[in-house]
């Protein structure tokens, strides 16, 4: 999720990579992509690019915890990335986490509520839980509220 991250991060910044940093950043995807499924690497990144900044950040600095001391921590992935929640569950999760009804939430999102409920029985399945309150503590452990 990472690679996501970085280049979607990059890409809003107007970063361009320098061409001996963009051989080594394709390499480095050509190399994950290799060891992964495809449709993880695509779920991974697609998490990815979704990531705020302070996530990223965050998750970039657990695993480089593990580098440095591997058998001290364990990597532990947004769970949005290894769950699969889209970028628009991840809003009406977090919506959830603050209290808001679905009403609520459907005008903030400008969706309907069917909608919103539909949204909210995908996140359950996806995070397994079966109530708001449940939700509500899976995004606080998240740090999604």
């Amino acid at each position: 999720c990472l690679i996501g991250a970085h280049d979607a991060l990059r890409e809003r910044a107007g970063m361009l990579l320098s061409p001996p940093l963009r051989a080594q950043h394709d390499q480095f995807v050509l190399e994950v992509r290799t060891a992964m499924a495809e449709e993880t690497y695509t779920a991974a990144r697609t998490a990815g690019e979704a990531m705020p900044l302070e996530e990223a950040i965050a998750v970039a600095t657990n695993v480089l915890a593990i580098i440095a001391e591997p058998d001290s921590q364990t990597i532990t992935p947004p769970e949005s990335a290894h769950r699969g929640l889209s970028r628009r569950e991840v809003e009406v999760l977090r919506l959830i986490a603050v209290g808001s009804s679905n009403r609520q939430i459907a005008h903030d999102l400008f969706l309907s509520p069917r909608t919103v409920e539909r949204h909210i029985a995908n996140i359950y399945l996806k995070i397994d839980v079966h109530t708001k309150a449940e939700a509500s503590a899976y995004a606080r452990r998240q740090h999604l509220a």
